[in-house]
């Protein structure tokens, strides 16, 4: 390959993905939702906001990862609050994520699996979708990819600095999201496989990258310590994670461990308030994190097999075509987007056979692709412990899709080598592993219904934030339409009414919401005791 080459492959992948990120930003930026955040985007946006004020050590445990506050409020220090640079910014990384990935695949494979890899990120819709969304994902793909090209390199130029550095990179995606330090114990086994040396230098070679790590760990776990006298190695909500994936009401995805509390502001003091009235004792946050851990151990010492049959729903999940939304629905921002609406994106349904299929056809360069396998592996781990989540998925989808890349190159080669037989085999386990992963996600206990009407009572809450009342009004319907029992959305509604003055038509909503459900209007409709004076 030409030194112009070289270069200029990254460059137009880099150019087009970027592109099409961009052309989504633009789509959305007259948004409602483009600048009023909800949940884990609010959360992260308030906390960044203080630190850019010039609160950098804060006065509690991290509850969250502190990779993405501490980023936005660099951008927020230095740019100003800018939601749409943001967007920007992440949609450069991404975009160079898009090239991390061709450069893997070339590395690993061939030029033309990275080609096709890195076209196949630039186009992937949940790559597109999170890249331009207030959360994460972007950074922690990026970083986890990061780590896997640094120690590719590593094993080939011998270079501890290298190996060192791999371990700091996936400390810092470790900050961001907890679970990918699962990776870290199946690095030693690639070291194994990759590396013809004798054993002392395997480990000494391993114990350079744990350095790396636990030096980025070390500092934020000193932070916790130094703040709150309290020993948290990263942040406090792994307890509640747990529980929120392992108890007799989960299905699978995420379910709020309270009733009525999903926002992280909310839920970091409710979580502790419970825990302290369960026990009777002031609790730090590392002791209410192994209070909700212990009841999810609970759940699964007395109902084994019940979480044996949730361990296999979440795994089901997780290679399913459906992405399961928490914070934001990919479905119903498509409605906003004629690019995610075109069908030109691609999507799990498509990446995901052609990726297991691409596992099975290389079988015998395992030792090149065991550290691809193994980062999917610790995606797939996570979520077996914690709970599927389409967010949670996709730095396991950036390695799949390089799978995905080397049979399709597979293919073409097996025809212009007229391996007619082996075609129609692979063909076979193809449409196997389609039926597998496109298979009713209603029959694994999903409902995209559902979830849509979450999502449309999201937008109206935005609106109603907003002061755009009517807008809010027909969000709350259109949620109504999808589930008439929603108690949620008619109590909204009767929100709005009240608002605008309309009590008699707030009271009917509030009845219904009550009929439902008798205790939730005084609790949580906002003008729930003026309802219960007037009746």
């Amino acid at each position: 390959m030409t030194r112009i080459n070289r270069f200029l492959i990254p460059a137009v992948i880099f150019i087009f993905a970027f592109a099409v990120r961009l052309a989504y930003i633009e789509q959305m930026r007259g948004n409602a939702s483009f600048g009023n955040l909800l949940l884990d985007a609010q959360f992260y946006d308030s906390w960044a906001q203080k630190i850019a004020e010039g609160d950098w050590l804060g006065t509690e445990v991290f509850f969250m990862g502190p990779l993405y506050p501490y980023f936005l409020a660099v951008l927020y220090g230095t740019l100003g609050r800018d939601l749409y640079l943001v967007r920007v910014i992440q949609t450069i990384i991404g975009s160079l994520s898009c090239v991390l990935i061709y450069l893997i695949g070339k590395k690993i494979f061939n030029p033309v699996v990275g080609v096709l890899a890195g076209l196949a990120a630039a186009l992937y819709g949940m790559f597109v979708f999170y890249d331009a969304t207030i959360l994460m994902e972007t950074l922690v793909v990026f970083l986890d990819l990061l780590a896997v090209v640094l120690l590719l390199y590593a094993v080939e130029r011998k270079n501890k600095r290298i190996w060192f550095l791999a371990g700091f990179v996936l400390g810092l995606s470790a900050l961001g999201r907890g679970t990918i330090l699962l990776f870290v114990p199946l690095v030693f086994f690639w070291f194994i496989l990759n590396e013809k040396k004798e054993r002392k230098t395997i480990l000494r070679n391993f114990a350079v990258f744990c350095t790396g790590v636990l030096l980025v760990l070390a500092v934020c776990t000193l932070r916790n310590f130094v703040v709150t006298g309290d020993f948290v190695v990263i942040s406090s909500n792994w307890g509640v994670n747990f529980y929120q994936g392992t108890n007799e009401f989960a299905t699978g995805k995420i379910s709020s461990p309270l009733p009525n509390v999903d926002s992280p502001q909310v839920m970091v003091a409710e979580l502790g308030k419970h825990a302290e009235n369960v026990t009777g004792k002031n609790l730090t946050e590392s002791e209410v994190a192994r209070f909700w851990f212990l009841k999810g151990v609970e759940y699964v010492r007395k109902n084994p097999l019940d979480y044996a049959k949730l361990e296999l729903r979440k795994f089901l999940l997780f290679w399913n075509w459906y992405e399961i939304p928490s914070n934001t629905n990919y479905y119903f921002f498509s409605r906003f987007s004629g690019l995610l609406q075109s069908g030109f994106l691609l999507m799990f349904g498509i990446i995901a056979p052609l990726g297991l299929l691409g596992i099975l056809l290389s079988a015998e360069q395992l030792r090149k692709t065991s550290i691809l396998i193994f980062m999917i592996v610790s995606a797939v781990l996570s979520v077996l412990i914690f709970f599927v989540d389409s967010r949670y998925r996709l730095p396991a989808v950036a390695f799949l899709m390089i799978f995905a890349a080397y049979a399709l190159h597979w293919f073409f080669d097996s025809l212009k080598s007229k391996k007619y037989k082996k075609i129609l085999i692979s063909l076979v386990v193809l449409i196997l592993f389609f039926g597998f992963v496109n298979y009713d996600v209603e029959k694994l206990g999903m409902s995209p219904r559902l979830d849509l009407k979450t999502a449309h009572e999201n937008m109206a809450d935005i609106f109603m934030n907003n002061g755009l009342y009517g807008e809010a009004i027909n969000e709350y319907n259109l949620a109504l339409n999808l589930a008439p029992e929603s108690v949620t959305a008619h109590c909204s509604l009767g929100d709005v009414y009240f608002r605008l003055g309309a009590t008699q038509r707030g009271i009917y909503e509030y009845n219904i919401a009550k009929s439902l459900n008798p205790g939730y209007v005084r609790n949580f409709c906002r003008y729930g005791k003026n309802y219960e004076v007037m009746r």
